[in-house]
């Protein structure tokens, strides 16, 4: 666990009370279980006050892969968003874009076919915030409803999953030789339709859609966009992220970056209810990881790597 406490300039008015937890993953068949997600939180990025970057990684492969993945993204996006901004002009779309292609180019030549990470990635400016999302890790902002006392959960990204119709079009479109099927329909215990559901349902999100190249056993993963991930980039499977930039305001008055450990069990609403239930992120990302553990044991018997940061926003 980590805690912190940034103040972004004077012209912000704004000061960011941070924490962040890396929870390892509970497998009882797998007690040696080395948790593949990262998190960083680099304030005064680039030698300025008014910079601050989190990152929020989600490492996967075979044993032994995963958690460099994570780490070998955590080390080189920073780096490489810094000469993004040097070669853009400090262009922040473009940079992220360049950053984390660039990343996972590193990424694919250091690492095996089947390994690499998601990632989300925060960028203050001062009050102007970038999210930079490949894959489904997750950035949320809490909201205060105008003229109420109810707070508002803000998709600040779009979870890159099969489940999303544009992605599976892009990648059919692009990569004829895929197909997009559940376990259940690639074994043929299913129909094979192009109707999957909400991931919301539960008996959904337990067999989601996947990428496969047709009449193969691979790539077989559920994530459309990744770094890394050499044999599922061949797939359709992007290293581009997709970037968002958002004003802050009083308003505005918390954020949660999260691998979908987190989101498994937990929907964007519980969330933001526990970052208003308590005074301070540390206590807030406690309990949200224990909450999301407990769900995890009582539903599957074993849990995912949980990671969460949570940013509380303090206008002076």
């Amino acid at each position: 666990m980590l805690a912190g406490e940034v103040d972004l300039g004077e012209g912000s008015d704004l000061i960011v009370r941070y924490a962040y937890i890396c929870q390892k993953g509970y497998h009882p068949s797998k007690l040696n279980w080395i948790c593949q997600d990262d998190c960083q939180v680099i304030e005064g990025y680039r030698g300025k006050d008014e910079q601050v970057l989190i990152g929020v990684y989600d490492g996967h492969g075979i044993v032994g892969e995963g958690d460099l993945a994570a780490k070998k993204a955590k080390s080189y996006l920073p780096i490489r968003l810094g000469e993004a901004m040097d070669s853009t002009g400090g262009k922040v779309k473009a940079s992220f874009e360049k950053a984390f292609q660039t990343t996972s180019d590193q990424m694919v030549k250091e690492l095996l076919n089947e390994s690499g990470s998601t990632a989300v990635a925060a960028l203050f400016q001062g009050k102007n915030l970038h999210i930079s999302n490949c894959g489904d890790t997750r950035a949320i902002l809490g909201q205060q409803a105008e003229g109420a006392h109810r707070l508002v959960p803000v998709e600040l990204s779009s979870d890159h999953k099969a489940f999303r119709a544009d992605e599976r079009m892009r990648i059919l479109r692009d990569h004829p030789n895929t197909e997009v099927l559940t376990f259940g329909m690639k074994d043929g215990r299913v129909p094979i339709s192009d109707e999957f559901g909400s991931p919301e349902d539960p008996d959904v999100s337990a067999d989601p859609p996947r990428i496969w190249v047709k009449g193969e056993t691979y790539p077989g993963c559920s994530y459309t966009r990744s770094l890394g991930d050499a044999a599922a980039k061949k797939s359709g499977v992007l290293a581009r992220p997709e970037v968002s930039f958002h004003k802050l305001t009083p308003t505005d008055k918390y954020m949660v970056l999260c691998t979908d450990g987190l989101t498994e069990f937990l929907t964007n609403e519980d969330i933001m209810g526990f970052c208003k239930k308590n005074d301070k992120p540390v206590d807030t990302c406690e309990e949200l990881v224990q909450t999301a553990f407990n769900w995890f044991i009582d539903d599957d018997g074993w849990t995912d790597d949980i990671t969460v940061c949570v940013c509380y926003f303090d206008w002076k």
